[in-house]
């Protein structure tokens, strides 16, 4: 019998497994918030969480476009969008008025971040399974395959 390499979808089922875990905390909130979000409004949330890790308190609509490769126009509308949905504040910059301060609303941020804890359990459990060695080797490999891509990347 011929083995079959691991592929993309291999990824995709370690993804789901990720997303039940976080699912599984507070499923009715989760999925009536979360749920109600077209694909393009959960990749704003997704690179809103990344430049908020870098700038807890508030990230510019330019910083959010540039980190989604789309127009400052684009950007703005889903945001305005987010904001209907009450996932997301958009205030004016204290220090330029021009400017805006997008962040999520403190109970939004509440459930990602118990959220986030619970994906990390399961990440954990999923590890256990490897030796140390394995694990590192694991950590080395993503990590070279996300920069081999970043770097790819920017060059298009």
């Amino acid at each position: 019998m011929e083995k079959k390499e691991p592929s993309w979808k291999t990824l995709f089922q370690i993804t789901e497994v990720l997303e039940l875990a976080a699912l599984r905390r507070d499923a009715r909130t989760n999925n009536r918030l979360y749920g109600s979000l077209t694909f393009s409004q959960s990749r704003v949330c997704v690179a809103l969480i990344r430049l908020l890790e870098k700038r807890p308190s508030g990230v510019s609509l330019k910083e959010l476009a540039a980190e989604l490769e789309i127009s400052p126009g684009a950007a703005s509308e889903l945001v305005e969008e987010l904001v209907r949905k009450g996932i997301v504040s958009r205030t004016q910059n204290e220090n330029d008025r021009r400017s805006v301060s997008i962040k999520f609303f403190d109970n939004i941020m509440a459930m990602h971040k118990a959220a986030s804890r619970e994906i990390e359990c399961t990440y954990r459990k999923m590890l256990k399974n490897l030796t140390e060695e394995e694990r590192l080797q694991w950590d080395r490999l993503l990590e070279k395959i996300i920069q081999k891509y970043s770097i790819e990347k920017r060059k298009d």
